[in-house]
């Protein structure tokens, strides 16, 4: 085998042309080629050289960014003249003196090798932090070498598999087997998982997001279940949201069959002794969960629905943390993965059979086998723009939801033939706080009050586009007879004088000092780049239809309309919110995938929202009832041996088949809880209260004081629940207190981390 190394470093010295030497002693086929400084970045022979090359190896410094942009210019000098890179493999080394690189010379590249024209294929991508300690006499480090060796071993592989077609995915080199591949660890996965682990299977289940921010949009959904006390009724209620789009009746009948056995199914899998109902048992005026009973009131059959909770309360993740401990208890039968997306499926090339997955786990590539299934549950595509533009027709659209969903299941369905459906279909809660794309914002419950008063929407062009106060289901605005999800607006914004703004300010909102502002319109207009005249007449429109009592334009109540008053004029920044998407790999009532001739792809199955049933109006609650419901047929099915799974015995140690059964690759799912060390006046306070896994805090109290509060452990999110864990412990220790206010957009965490420290100050006070 011959390979070429690419290489901007002409220091001999440095690190990136030593791990290039030292591979040289190991593979003394490798030929490396520096790029040049000018043009030609690469001569004719150099060219001839990867051409001939059967892989490539690329080696850059991550502190050295001149270096990258060196290496981006030459791969495109690679392909002016022929797609010389196409298919060809490829291994990229990145090397760092931080001890914990942040990887991005390494990423950029990667993602350059994968771009229209060049489509390489990256088998792996290492990083090497902490560089400078890892050569000793131009020797790699233990630790570093496997990486190193690991990576060229794949390489290899690849290389072998190409030039020998007979190499192909049944006898490809496995670096483990299960019986069972679980693709996302929420809502669906964790059920899927759970239920193909009490079928006997052996199960792997991975996420991309990394520990403490799995769960998918599980985690952050309300936590109500869809339920139902009739069939016949909740059939009727469920297909008239549907209308007038048609769905196959099996699969009606299954889900609704799933929602009426729903409290049974609290009890007997989730160990909810009395499932909480909101029908029954809600007694609180907010949220206002009692009014979605049934969110659609005016559709025969409605009556029927109920939602179910895990507790009485909502929003907090109590239903995915449920779910998570289900699999937690069975870590003996399920490995699971964090920071580890699936790239590929692996299908048989004769049977279309999916027999295993491709999965990145730390920056390398890793064949999984499935001797029995794999299980798609890895959710939306609410954080992949090119597919919202595709698919949503919107140009962007706010998650409120997790933001590791990107549309992977759909990719990786569309690779083995899937056909899709409800691509369309999207949950909204209305307008949002606009921010930057790949991040979430807030679920504004308060939004129709936020813009009642001297306040109005505007859309691209300065106008209105909708009775700003109307509220909303999941998004849907009543529309000639159905209730659709408003046109999106790429800059839509809520226009408001000063003294709504003074309202604003009594409440103390995050977003405040991020407001545009001017003395007049006009001078508004121009910072938001909408026509003056167009604001301007809105305005007067809107001014006019408050002082008449009535909204000629959107039928706005009267009650909710003061005409403005004199300025500064302000306008909040919005953007149409998006709970998650409903699209992706079409299913049958058996869960299994199916191609686009409406045959099941062999061994494949989806569950939950990622092709999720719900394809035109929707019911809150049926996204999690689905999850349960579609995800134990999955799990059951998935475990169930094929006529084509191959024959060996069990292997004992991890209840696999023996069938190329390797060493075991670990799991990242402690099964039991860390211990932490104390000194003296120290104290170890818990609380699994928080949005993510368990809290726990060391406290130092002495002579009726805090004297300090560390946070050993957290899962909480990077968004908004990390500014509690960073802020709550300073001004805890500052009051001497646990009696100090939650940080605005994270209650949830606020209050599990002052129940952490309490549990630690009972122990002090004893």
């Amino acid at each position: 085998m011959k390979f070429v190394a690419l290489t901007a470093t002409r220091d001999p010295k440095a690190f990136d042309r030593q791990l290039l030497s030292a591979l040289h002693r190991k593979h003394q086929s490798l030929q490396v080629v520096t790029i040049a400084a000018q043009a030609p970045l690469l001569d004719a022979a150099a060219k001839q050289a990867v051409d001939d090359a059967d892989g490539l190896v690329i080696a850059t410094a991550e502190h050295e960014p001149a270096q990258t942009e060196t290496m981006l210019n030459a791969i495109q000098s690679l392909t002016q003249d022929q797609p010389r890179l196409a298919q060809k493999p490829v291994v990229i080394f990145s090397t760092s003196f931080a001890v914990q690189g942040q990887h991005a010379s390494l990423n950029t590249i990667a993602q350059a090798m994968d771009a229209h024209g060049v489509k390489a294929k990256v088998i792996a991508k290492v990083p090497l932090d902490d560089i400078q300690h890892q050569f000793a006499n131009g020797v790699l480090a233990d630790d570093a070498q496997t990486q190193v060796h690991k990576a060229m071993a794949q390489l290899k592989s690849e290389i072998s598999k190409q030039e020998d077609p007979s190499m192909s995915q049944p006898k490809i080199a496995w670096d483990a087997t299960y019986d069972v591949i679980v693709l996302g660890f929420g809502g669906a996965g964790a059920t899927a998982a759970r239920f193909a682990a009490d079928a006997g299977a052996k199960v792997l289940l991975v996420d991309a997001a990394p520990l403490g921010h799995e769960g998918g949009n599980t985690r952050y959904a309300g936590q109500i279940v869809g339920s139902a006390a009739d069939f016949d009724e909740m059939k009727t209620y469920y297909k008239r949201l549907q209308y007038p789009l048609a769905l196959d009746e099996d699969m009606i009948d299954t889900y609704v069959d799933g929602m009426v056995g729903m409290s049974d199914y609290f009890q007997k899998y989730l160990e909810i002794e009395k499932p909480f109902s909101v029908r029954r048992d809600w007694h609180h005026e907010k949220p206002d969960l009692v009014s979605m009973l049934p969110e659609y009131p005016e559709y025969a059959g409605g009556d029927s629905y109920d939602v179910l909770l895990v507790h009485d309360g909502t929003f907090d993740s109590a239903f995915w943390k449920t779910l998570r401990d289900q699999v937690t208890k069975r870590s003996d039968k399920i490995d699971v993965w964090f920071k580890a997306p699936a790239k590929h499926l692996i299908q048989d090339p004769s049977t279309k059979a999916v027999i295993g997955a491709q999965i990145e786990r730390e920056s390398v590539l890793l064949n999984i086998r499935a001797n029995n299934g794999v299980v798609l549950a890895t959710g939306g595509f609410e954080n992949n723009q090119q597919m919202i533009q595709d698919y949503l027709g919107a140009e962007s659209l706010q998650p409120l939801g997790s933001v590791y969903n990107k549309g992977d299941g759909v990719l990786l369905g569309q690779e083995v033939g899937a056909d899709l459906w409800h691509m369309h279909n999207y949950e909204s809660l209305g307008l949002t706080i606009r921010k930057p794309q790949g991040t979430r914002s807030k679920i504004l419950f308060a939004w129709t009050a936020m813009a009642a008063g001297s306040a109005f929407v505007i859309g691209d062009d300065g106008t209105r586009y909708m009775n700003e106060t109307q509220a909303n289901r999941h998004g849907h605005l009543y529309d000639h007879g159905t209730w659709r999800i408003p046109t999106n607006n790429v800059h839509p914004y809520l226009i408001f004088d000063a003294a709504k703004y003074a309202e604003f300010a009594a409440q103390k909102p995050e977003w405040l000092d991020g407001l545009a502002h001017a003395d007049n319109l006009a001078d508004l207009a121009d910072i938001l780049h909408v026509p003056a005249e167009n604001l301007e007449k809105t305005r007067a429109r809107f001014d006019q239809f408050a002082n008449n009592g009535e909204d000629q334009a959107f039928d706005r109540e009267a009650s909710t309309m003061t005409a403005l008053g004199d300025g500064p004029y302000y306008a909040l920044a919005l953007r149409q919110s998006m709970l998650n998407t409903q699209g992706g790999p079409r299913r049958n009532v058996r869960t299994e995938v199916l191609d686009t001739t409406g045959n099941p792809i062999p061994h494949l199955y989806s569950a939950g929202e990622l092709g999720g049933i719900s394809a035109n109006q929707y019911q809150g609650g049926n996204n999690l009832a689905e999850c349960l419901i579609f995800g134990k047929i999955a799990g059951m099915n998935a475990a169930r041996p094929k006529a084509d799974t191959p024959a060996g015995t069990t292997d004992a140690t991890s209840g696999a088949s023996a069938h190329q059964q390797t060493t075991s690759l670990g799991s990242d799912l402690a099964a039991t809880p860390k211990t932490y060390t104390t000194g003296e006046n120290q104290y170890i306070g818990r609380s699994t209260a928080g949005m993510g896994n368990e809290i726990v805090v060391r406290v130092t109290y002495a002579a009726g004081k805090i004297e300090n509060i560390e946070v050993l452990q957290q899962n909480e999110s990077g968004d908004f629940g990390l500014k509690a864990i960073q802020q709550l412990p300073d001004e805890m220790v500052k009051a001497n207190s646990t009696d100090v206010d939650a940080v605005s957009g994270a209650s949830v965490s606020s209050k599990a981390l002052k129940e952490a420290v309490q549990d630690a100050l009972k122990q002090a006070q004893k």
